[in-house]
């Protein structure tokens, strides 16, 4: 079936009745794994434990925010790898921009760091920009996701693309050597996301991996779904997986979601970003859960009450809420984070939150650290 509800934003997320918003080289040498390095013996500041959980707030957030971009605009999703490169860590981040003269109507721009947390704008920005004149990703690009394949050799890119005029929402591949180039798939769009569900319509990209020798496996978000009363709307998690991103026929999605929303209440509604690392044999899921619908201006809804939570999982698909969710890793106040990204480093899992922070009046990104426990 055809959507009537594309999702355009995961800071904006839905509408009912119409749409859902919601030191740069390019030859660099990629080692077989993440780098194994200490986060305090690099940085300028440190680290404080959250007093409860296993996380770490760096003491000097936000890392990255408006006054670090050398552009004009409102920052979007965000997507991070880390890798060893000659001996030392390189931290990459790539980041959409939404310029406040809508022309273009969105750009993708990349950033790098020796430390996480020290973030240089590339001089090349923009790497690329919205396309137009009826395109189908003309309006939004949202949900950007990188891996590194260590098959091809190559970073591969899946994002969420919107045409308004045309109310749909679909899924686009990018490839690139380097991070800097990339090159459109030749099957973009590979997925019309209003078609692959009976019930939920699919939406925005959460996650994506692609181990040395195995298939891509990653995860989608499903928004609201038209005719269901705004309470019982839900946006839920589903995984699937494809020996190929640029075979349209070859994405294996499971039936139902993975990661539920509810019935706990801080993740009622569902789940509107997440991200998934593997680490000494399990899988780590942290995603933003929100708890209501909230009725905007016209008839734009949002998804209000947003904090970062953690599930767990031995196989990447029978998942486990942790008892102790919502993380209480916010910024000025609860409620107001949009983005999670993860990357393991070392014995601990890097964490970047895109969160409101009163002193700047804007959406900045902070850095913290999750340390598993011991079992």
């Amino acid at each position: 079936m055809s959507s009537a509800f594309p999702v355009l934003s995961k800071r904006v997320v839905a509408s009912l009745g119409a749409l859902v918003t919601s030191a740069c080289a390019q030859d660099v040498f990629i080692s077989s794994g993440p780098p194994d390095v200490n986060p305090a013996d690099v940085t300028d500041c440190g680290f404080t434990l959250v007093e409860g959980t296993q996380v770490s707030r760096y003491d000097c957030n936000p890392v990255f925010s408006k006054e670090d971009i050398t552009a004009e605009g409102a920052l979007g999703g965000t997507s991070f790898h880390v890798e060893e490169v000659m001996g030392v860590p390189f931290f990459q981040m790539w980041y959409t921009l939404y310029p406040a003269s809508g022309n273009p109507a969105y750009t993708l721009n990349y950033a790098v760091s020796s430390d996480g947390v020290t973030w240089e704008d590339h001089p090349s920005n923009p790497t690329r920009l919205a396309p137009h004149d009826g395109v189908w990703d003309q309006d939004n690009m949202d949900g950007v996701r990188i891996v590194w394949d260590p098959d091809a050799s190559q970073y591969d890119l899946i994002y969420q693309g919107v045409n308004i005029a045309s109310g749909k929402s679909k899924l686009g591949v990018y490839t690139s050597p380097d991070g800097m180039v990339w090159t459109p798939s030749t099957n973009s769009p590979v997925m019309d996301f209003g078609a692959q569900l009976g019930g939920p319509n699919l939406c925005w990209p959460l996650a994506l991996d692609k181990p040395a020798g195995t298939q891509f496996n990653g995860y989608l978000g499903a928004g609201p779904t038209p005719g269901i009363a705004l309470s019982s709307n839900k946006c839920e998690i589903y995984r699937f997986v494809t020996p190929d991103l640029n075979a349209p026929g070859k994405y294996k999605i499971d039936p139902t979601p993975v990661v539920k929303a509810g019935p706990e209440a801080y993740d009622k509604q569902g789940m509107v970003d997440a991200a998934v690392v593997q680490f000494k044999g399990k899988f780590y899921m942290f995603y933003v859960g929100f708890r209501k619908w909230t009725q905007s201006t016209g008839n734009w809804i949002l998804a209000t009450d947003a904090n970062v939570s953690l599930a767990t999982s031995v196989d990447g698909v029978h998942w486990t809420k942790d008892p102790s969710n919502p993380l209480p890793i916010y910024a000025s106040e609860s409620g107001k984070i949009s983005a999670v990204a993860a990357q393991v480093v070392g014995d601990r899992i890097h964490l970047w939150v895109t969160d409101y922070y009163k002193d700047l009046d804007d959406q900045a990104i902070g850095y913290f650290l999750y340390e598993p426990p011991a079992e």
